[in-house]
């Protein structure tokens, strides 16, 4: 009998490690072919983002910061706009990143640091925040030549929107 029992916690115990695996699908939205792509400098984008955040109180973050809040390192980065903002029935506050990377080469590096940040959201909102866990499901990963956008908000789209056009 012991045997059947810590052979059934064992299993529990493997298929719970299994379940808090990280998700590989994370969406990450990059320009091929005729797709869209943004011809906006980063400073345009964003001043076009910001009153749709105003309201929210928002927290313009110095740019500096990118390796502190996101373990992008400051040399990969040419160009970046950090904001945080609230976001209504939220745990996660919202988020505004751009960023121009320093090459071409840097772009996939800074693109899966920002995943990693959507993925650990989600993760931790799971439990007990289905606004955040929701959101980090919907958002993107814009990526533009070497430029690329994150937005964590609740109208996200339309801040997509603003990144390509």
């Amino acid at each position: 009998m012991k045997k059947i029992v810590a052979l059934l916690l064992t299993l529990l115990m493997a298929l719970s490690l299994c379940a808090c695996g990280e998700k590989p699908d994370q969406k990450v939205t990059a320009p091929k072919g005729d797709e869209k792509v943004s011809s906006k400098s980063l400073d345009a984008v964003y001043s076009a983002i910001l009153p749709l955040i105003e309201d929210k109180d928002i927290m313009e973050i110095d740019a500096e910061r990118i390796t502190e809040l996101y373990n992008i390192p400051t040399e990969d980065v040419k160009e970046a706009y950090i904001a945080s903002f609230t976001i209504a029935d939220a745990a996660f506050p919202g988020e505004v990143v751009l960023v121009e990377a320093s090459s071409e080469d840097k772009v996939s590096e800074i693109v899966e640091l920002l995943k990693t940040r959507l993925a650990d959201i989600k993760a931790q909102a799971e439990s007990y925040d289905p606004v955040s866990s929701k959101l980090a499901d919907e958002c993107t990963i814009e990526v533009s030549g070497t430029k690329i956008a994150y937005f964590f908000a609740d109208n996200h789209a339309e801040m997509s929107e603003l990144f390509f056009n």
